[in-house]
């Protein structure tokens, strides 16, 4: 019993959750549970067990050591009622459990201060209970056990499961857990499917009951400060500020003290730990009035916290930003922790989604180290981490979500089927399979809030239809808990969206919209996890093959896997906007590495763009958008020729220039548009460049042929000759052309042989 006094942990109520050690002993109503392990003929034995409360859900271990690895607890109970002993050896330090199986269990306290910690706990719990709105869930008859096949010998050693009847196959391994849904209050035998699933079942359980915890402190926070409000100003008006000066007499101290003293009052007290503390100051002079009004003032300034974002996006960047997250994730400012996930949804909102893939790693990291929740502070932090890396996966980038499953995914490998691995890692599987479940329930767009895991988790969640049933109603009972909490949620929302959803209709055409996402999305998630797991299944099989059969052996599984059609994503898994689509693999390019324990193979795969017709409708939206803003520039701005002028030599329409470089820009614009001029006639007379590659072809196939056209091009080089000698007389005497231009349009037998062509040209017209 000393060294039990000695390794005792001191009770510890820390946001609706009370633990601590504690001696406990059953006495009567012994629950009809099934042979155990730990069944015993002396019903009446006293042991030392660390316990856990939280709401009315009493649970116990073994030892700390057994609920920091994660352990499955000895007994699970669900209290009904809790009064303080009447014996006379210890009234102090001993209390009674009354469970809803009618079980009553004397616990005793290392201390008497213990003691009052757990009544308080008990009692804020059975109220929270009372006054909440959520059904309690009966106890329901398990399903009947199923005969086992096995004849002879061996049939006495298989132990049926007490949770879906059937005989477990691994006889040599004794797995137990309590089934309080059933009745069960102490460890009874169960098959490895459904300890896998009992354990979610009960992380769920857990969940809700302290979102019921939290909901009832909150009330009873509320209730209070309405109560000292009525004393200092005659009314319940909490949005009014009040006078400083009228809390400063002595007599409204008084009526603050006396108000707090009050049994009715110390109901509030009971359920609020934050209450009670202020008030114990309160009453031992500690605070004086005004400083206990402004504890109760809770309320949130939103322009400080406004500035706060504000000045955050303005001066960090995202390296100093992951260090803050970092920081306030444990402990810190909860404002700050969701303003610097809003900035990171910003971002993604932005188009700059590659920045948060690349410390997307050290967020899964984060979220981790987190599991599982002891207390409503750490569920707040949970659930605006899980919102936060939900929205990402099923609003930006399908390519995150499968990040996230590959990562997650391995550790479940480690957690469910090694015992050599850290305590954190094995105590938060359970809350990793609902996390897995619960994205892969958002991204298929599941109605009932659970999809069970079977595409991203395969046979490692395999519950019964019983405990699926039970499963689901425990997700829908945490999605009303989340419905009712908003500050669990950030600025953007996937999970809020889909619990609004189901409250709200849309309209026809944005609900047709959600529904093409999330089936394509679903689609390329599953073939890729898919087809990623057959290549790994080939490279495994092929790890057991001699080194002269695996090359043969791997063309004739890819060329098997390609007459399959069933192809997956990008293999590197990029972040795009657009999907990649594997279309063939060659099965002749392949090539199998020698490794001691492991067979690598090198594939080449070729991979393809989906056309997707609503990034062509953003874009198409994005060019409107643009030339509607060049049209307004044009017509609020500048002229048509300046604005033409600034486009060609690729200035902003709003540069300033500095006045000395006006002139250099102007001959600049006059420079540019003659080249695009020279373009256009250049572009404008094909025919002519396709003449000149005939004359070179004949050059080069008929050399007699280019001799005579060699003797007319000399011709025609005289003739130009002539041309230039008339330039020239223009150049001499402008007066002496103009008269000859003059006769050329009078006489048309003083033309020349282009001009008269030009002159019939025009003329033609007007005689039809």
């Amino acid at each position: 019993m000393n060294k039990e006094t000695a390794a005792a942990i001191s009770a510890v109520r820390n946001h609706g959750s009370c633990q601590g050690c504690l001696w406990k002993q059953q006495v009567q109503g012994v629950s009809q549970s099934p042979k155990s392990s730990r069944d015993s003929k002396d019903e009446t034995r006293r042991t030392f067990e660390f316990c856990v409360l939280s709401g009315v859900l009493f649970v116990s271990y073994v030892d700390y050591n057994s609920y920091r690895r994660g352990d499955h607890p000895m007994n699970t109970l669900r209290i009904v009622g809790a009064s303080a002993s009447s014996e006379v050896s210890s009234p102090q330090t001993t209390f009674r459990l009354v469970t809803f199986q009618g079980t009553h269990i004397y616990c005793t306290s290392p201390t008497p201060t213990d003691c009052n910690i757990w009544l308080s706990s008990l009692h804020a719990g059975l109220e929270a209970s009372i006054s909440s709105s959520m059904p309690e869930h009966p106890i329901v008859k398990p399903p009947t056990k199923k005969k086992s096949k096995t004849r002879g010998m061996f049939r006495d050693k298989q132990i049926p499961c007490t949770s879906c009847g059937r005989a477990s196959e691994n006889m040599h391994i004794t797995l137990a857990t309590p089934l309080p849904q059933y009745g069960y209050e102490t460890r009874c035998h169960v098959c490895p499917e459904c300890l896998v699933s009992q354990g979610v079942w009960f992380e769920i359980h857990h969940r809700n009951q302290l979102y019921a915890s939290r909901q009832s402190e909150q009330e009873a926070f509320k209730d209070a400060k309405e109560a000292c409000y009525k004393v200092i100003r005659g009314d319940s008006l909490a949005d009014i500020d009040i006078d400083e000066s009228a809390l400063a007499t002595v007599s409204h101290a008084n009526a603050l003290r006396d108000i707090i003293s009050t049994p009715e009052f110390y109901a509030h007290r009971r359920l609020c730990p934050r209450l009670e503390k202020s008030c114990s100051q309160l009453e031992l002079g500690e605070l004086d009035a005004l400083e206990f009004i402004d504890l109760l003032d809770e309320t949130p300034d939103t322009e400080m916290a406004e500035l706060k974002k504000q000045a955050f996006r303005i001066a960090g960047d995202l390296g100093s930003a992951m260090k803050l997250l970092a920081e306030y994730t444990f402990n810190g400012d909860l404002e700050m922790f969701k303003h610097i996930l809003d900035f990171f949804l910003d971002l993604c909102d932005e188009g700059d989604i590659s920045s948060v893939a690349f410390f997307w790693p050290q967020l899964q990291c984060l979220h981790l180290q987190m599991l599982p929740p002891r207390n409503c502070e750490e569920l707040i932090r949970v659930e605006l981490m899980e919102d936060f890396l939900l929205t990402v996966t099923v609003k930006y980038s399908v390519q995150m979500a499968l990040d996230i499953i590959w990562g997650y995914v391995a550790d479940l490998e480690d957690s469910l089927f090694h015992t050599n691995i850290s305590p954190a890692t094995r105590r938060r599987r359970f809350s990793v399979l609902r996390f897995v479940c619960e994205l892969e329930s958002l991204l298929f767009d599941f109605q009932d809030g659970w999809g069970g895991g079977s595409v991203s988790l395969r046979n490692m969640l395999t519950p019964s239809p019983h405990q699926v049933t039970m499963l689901k109603e425990g997700m829908l009972q945490l999605a009303e808990y989340r419905r009712d909490t908003a500050e669990f949620f950030l600025s953007r929302s996937a999970r809020m969206d889909k619990l609004l959803q189901a409250k709200f209709t849309k309209p026809p055409e944005e609900a047709a919209q959600d529904a093409l996402r999330a089936a394509k999305n679903a689609d390329y998630f599953s073939s890729h996890l898919s087809f990623t797991r057959r290549i790994c299944d080939v490279a495994e099989k092929l790890r057991f093959l001699e080194v002269e059969e695996r090359a043969p052996t791997l063309e004739k599984e890819l060329a098997t896997l390609n007459a399959s059609g069933a192809m997956g994503g990008d293999p590197l898994n990029r972040i795009s906007d657009r999907l990649m689509r594997i279309v063939r693999v060659p099965a002749t390019e392949g090539h199998v590495f020698r490794s001691k324990e492991r067979t690598p193979i090198l594939l080449l795969m070729e991979i393809v763009e989906e056309f997707d017709p609503q990034i062509r409708e953003e874009k198409d939206i994005d060019e409107k958008l643009r030339e509607q803003s060049e049209r307004d520039i044009r017509k609020d701005g500048p002229s048509e020729e300046e604005a033409n002028n600034r486009r060609a030599t690729h200035y902003a329409v709003d540069l300033e220039m500095p006045p000395e470089l006006n002139d250099s820009v102007t001959s600049l614009n006059n420079a540019v548009k003659e080249v695009v001029k020279t373009e256009k006639q250049i572009l404008a007379y094909p025919e002519k460049s396709d003449e000149n590659d005939e004359q070179q072809n004949k050059v080069d196939t008929d050399p007699q042929e280019a001799f005579t056209d060699l003797g007319e091009g000399s011709a025609d080089l005289e003739k130009s000759d002539e041309n230039d000698e008339h330039h020239d007389k223009v150049d001499a005497d402008p007066q002496e052309e103009l008269t000859d231009l003059d006769q050329e349009c009078t006489d048309p037998s003083h033309q020349s042989p282009r001009a008269l062509a030009r002159f019939k040209r025009f003329e033609s017209p007007q005689k039809g």
